[in-house]
């Protein structure tokens, strides 16, 4: 009895160390499963603490010119692919050269204009542009038609109060005498009421022929001279003028 006791015992321990209860019921002995054993809950896991991290700055300044330089890259290299697809697609071969910038232009001077230098004036002009201002007894020449030509000459006037020995007196002031000549080399016509007198006022006074020899009207041939008086009742002083055929004024001799 005490050698089983010895052996129970031993076994009780055997079964002890290896997770079996024994139970001992009026003398015999039983087994029963051990209660079930269960992991123990998760801990929850904390990072190692440390200093939070700095805030993040905005990219401001080396933003945009890291931008700008991206965008001039780009454009640059499609600007090198451009001009590479022209340089193969010329037809002879050659490198297209580049296009020189445009050339300002300005208006040159205006060249001074050019004019030309006066005709000289005939000193004896026998229909100038205007009427003459003549001297008693010069000599002017004068045209007729297309060929005739003559010269003419007035000499000083003569002034009287009345003519034919007091008979014959002045109306408007006095008695003006001209002795005119005409002288041709070619046929011209002449006629004394070529002349006639205007008066500081614009007024005109016809020839009276109150002189001998009076100048009367005709035609001369080559060579031929005629000669004669024209005389005028006006004022002492006024204005002899030429205008043949009752044209405008020629020659006009102030008295």
């Amino acid at each position: 009895m005490g050698q089983n006791r010895g052996v129970l015992v031993s076994h009780t321990r055997s079964r002890r160390a290896s997770g079996t209860a024994i139970v001992s019921t009026g003398g015999q002995m039983s087994t029963s499963p051990p209660p079930p054993q269960f992991p123990p809950p998760p801990q929850p896991t904390w990072p190692p603490w440390g200093p939070p991290p700095p805030a993040s700055r905005p990219r401001t300044g080396w933003g945009v010119v890291l931008a700008v330089l991206a965008v001039l890259v780009v454009f640059g290299g499609v600007a090198a692919l451009a001009v590479v697809a022209l340089v193969h697609n010329r037809p002879d071969g050659k490198a297209a050269a580049p296009a020189a910038p445009a050339a300002t232009t300005r208006a040159a001077p205006a060249a001074p204009a050019e004019t030309e230098a006066p005709s000289p004036v005939a000193e004896e002009s026998s229909q100038p542009s205007g009427p003459r201002k003549a001297r008693f007894g010069a000599v002017l020449t004068l045209t007729q038609g297309v060929s005739g030509s003559a010269t003419l000459r007035v000499e000083r006037p003569v002034i009287t109060t009345s003519a034919d020995d007091g008979f014959d007196r002045a109306e408007h002031g006095v008695l003006v005498s001209f002795r005119v000549t005409y002288a041709t080399t070619t046929r011209f016509d002449y006629n004394a009421l070529d002349l006639y007198v205007r008066g500081a006022d614009g007024s005109r006074y016809e020839a009276t022929f109150d002189r001998e020899p009076a100048l009367d009207a005709g035609t001369l041939s080559r060579g031929e001279r005629a000669t004669g008086w024209v005389t005028f009742d006006a004022p002492p002083h006024g204005t002899l003028v030429y205008a043949p055929d009752e044209g405008p004024s020629v020659a006009e001799w102030t008295y």
